[in-house]
């Protein structure tokens, strides 16, 4: 019964495991798609004359994937 018991707390871990591997895969590629978004806007932005000192650009950067840390 304790060896059961222990099994299924073990495969519930594992399946636990899994989902959190899946969870941190789609926050990576989120992330990565943000960058590419960020790569393309800044030059358009900077075209357009919208000044962002690259300071503030870098903050807004780290606020965004902080965000989607969490």
């Amino acid at each position: 019964m304790r060896l059961e018991a222990e099994q299924r707390c073990v495969e519930a871990e594992l399946q636990l495991a899994i989902a959190l591997s899946r969870h941190l895969e789609k926050r990576l590629q989120l992330i990565e798609a943000l960058n590419e978004v960020l790569e393309m806007a800044v030059p358009a932005l900077v075209a357009l004359g919208v000044g962002l000192s690259l300071s503030s650009a870098q903050q807004h950067d780290r606020t965004i994937l902080t965000i989607l840390i969490l």
